[in-house]
This record gives structure tokens, C-alpha cells and sequence, in this order.
């Protein structure tokens, strides 16, 4: 099935970002419509438009890449051979691949976290190209939780907002708050038992002074 843009998906995404990641988008790789989205969201927020990479902007983010060819000439770091995938962004004809791409990189050098985006190919059927984020092994859980704080959680709090505001108030009133973030706190809590588990067993296992 073919692409079709949808301006007001996009809308609601460049809405989801904060400023710096909306900073970080290179206006001349969008389609038209697109830049029409993006600076309409500017205007609303008293931003500058960015200027360029490919103008000579020597910014911060002048030399984030938002292209396969840029993307595949980049040098590749000493640590790729044992990276980890923080996150995947299938191309799409008019898609937004290079922005969801650029908004995860900042979030992750933000945060300190080494990152290097690959363009890879699944064979298909249907071909496609997607775009990939690699960083250091060691830091994949670290990555998923600031990839989650600062990219999708900020997007999912948007649709939960649309989803509760099309429910009837008898629908809403049968929301239980604790019930629907019972998973998300199951979670932290095993991920905080197994760290404090490991942490104690290697405690035990070093030799004490005498």
C-alpha cells in the first residue's frame, strides 16, 4: 500500500518535541508540506527557524546527517563492532525517517550517550531501507529509558490526551489510573530487583580487606 501523508500526524509529532529536538530538524530535507508543519510549530513557540546543515550552519548539530549518503560517510567510531540497536526508522516516500532519526540522536548525545546512525536494507519482499541508531553495548538500557523520557513518551502522552477526549463520560469514568500503570511500575520494579541483586552478589564476591 502506497505512503500517503498525513500533515496533522505530523503536526502532532513536531508538537510532541521539545525545543531542542525541534531545533535539531533540517527543514531543507522536508517535502514542502512538511516545512509548512514545522514552521508553523515554530511560529507558535517564538522560535527561530534553523538554519541549513547543508548552508554552512556550525552549530552544535552542524554535522548531524539527515541522508543516506551523508549517513553512509560518516567515519565509523571503535566501538561499533560490539554496538547494540537503540532504535530502527523505516523510509518512506515523504516520510519523517530522517526526523524521528535526528530527534533520537539528540536525545541520546544529549545524555551523553555515544551514538552512530547506519542506513541498512531488508531484502523484503517489499524492499525497503531503514535507518538504524547503534551505540556502545553497555549502554542499551540507559539509551531505552532516555529514548523513551525524551522521544516517545512525550508522543504517547499526546495520543493518550486525543484517545481520553473521545471518550463518552461513562467510558472515562471506568478508568482505573493504578490498573493501567500497574505494568509500567511491575517493570521498574523488577529492573530496580535485578539491578540491586547484582549489585549485592558482586558486593559478596570481592575479596575483603583484612
Amino acid at each position: 500500500m502506497a505512503y500517503e501523508f498525513n500533515p496533522e500526524n505530523l503536526r502532532k509529532q513536531y508538537a510532541s518535541l521539545n525545543d531542542d529536538a525541534l531545533l535539531a530538524i533540517d527543514r531543507s530535507e522536508l517535502v514542502e508540506a512538511a516545512q509548512k508543519c514545522l514552521d508553523a510549530e515554530m511560529a507558535a513557540r517564538g522560535l527561530r527557524s534553523p538554519v541549513s546543515r547543508k548552508a554552512g550552519n556550525t552549530g552544535d548539530l552542524a554535522n548531524e546527517v539527515g541522508d543516506e549518503e551523508e549517513i553512509e560517510n560518516q567515519d565509523e567510531p571503535d566501538w561499533l563492532p560490539d554496538a547494540a540497536s537503540a532504535a530502527s526508522f523505516t523510509v518512506y516516500p515523504g516520510g519523517d525517517a530522517a526526523i524521528q532519526l535526528d530527534a533520537a540522536r539528540h536525545a541520546l548525545k544529549s545524555a551523553g550517550i555515544p551514538c552512530y546512525a547506519a542506513v541498512r536494507k531488508d531484502a523484503g519482499p517489499p524492499v525497503s531501507t531503514f535507518y538504524e541508531l547503534m551505540i556502545p553495548g553497555a549502554f542499551s538500557l540507559t539509551a531505552q529509558s532516555v529514548l523513551d523520557r525524551d522521544v516517545y513518551n512525550p508522543q504517547l502522552e499526546e495520543e493518550w490526551r486525543n484517545h481520553f477526549e473521545t471518550m463518552s463520560d461513562d467510558d472515562f469514568r471506568t478508568l482505573d489510573l493504578a490498573s493501567m500503570t500497574a505494568g509500567w511500575q511491575d517493570r521498574v520494579e523488577r529492573l530496580t530487583r535485578a539491578y540491586e541483586d547484582e549489585l549485592d552478589k558482586r558486593k559478596k564476591s570481592r575479596p575483603t580487606g583484612r
